[in-house]
């Protein structure tokens, strides 16, 4: 399977099939399956869809996400900076829209260089779970179309009517 990267080819397509992503969360809130069989079928496909993808060569979290930074993250990256916590917020970031938490004052991510995080091993726990099955509009996140076919076919063999 291809996967789009091309943000802007991924925001077309977005746009272009915005109905059917409607379609299928109304479909997923009448689904006859629990949370959790739900969310395992999801993570089933997150994981056929992860294996493919190559953050090298894309790194559209990092360019497009505004993760957020606890105060842990702030000393963490800071440290690894070797600058002081309160240097790195006045250089590189703002509090958030819910004030809670700082972000990037700036896209794509101050510390990607080459499609490469410069400082992975300090990153903070967003950029950590980043790629993890999330729903919220994310890109590449397209890709899980396909999902309600499948759920359809799960559906119709619990029923007995068809196998998966």
């Amino acid at each position: 399977m291809y996967i789009e990267t091309d943000i802007e080819r991924v925001r077309e397509l977005a746009e272009a099939k915005e109905d059917q992503n409607w379609r299928f969360r109304t479909f997923l809130k009448g689904v006859d399956l629990s949370v959790k069989e739900l969310d395992s079928i999801a993570h089933r496909q997150y994981k056929d869809i992860a294996r493919q993808i190559d953050c090298g060569t894309c790194a559209n979290c990092c360019k497009e996400v505004s993760p957020k930074l606890s105060e842990e993250d702030v000393t963490r990256l800071a440290s690894c900076l070797g600058i002081s916590p309160s240097e790195l917020t006045a250089t590189h970031l703002r509090t958030n829209e819910d004030e809670d938490a700082y972000c990037f004052r700036q896209k794509p991510c101050p510390f990607l260089r080459n499609n490469r995080c410069t400082v992975y091993d300090a990153r903070p726990d967003d950029c950590r779970s980043q790629g993890r099955v999330r729903f919220q509009t994310h890109p590449g996140g397209e890709q899980l179309l396909s999902l309600p076919d499948r759920l359809q076919r799960i559906r119709a063999a619990q029923r007995g009517t068809v196998a998966v």
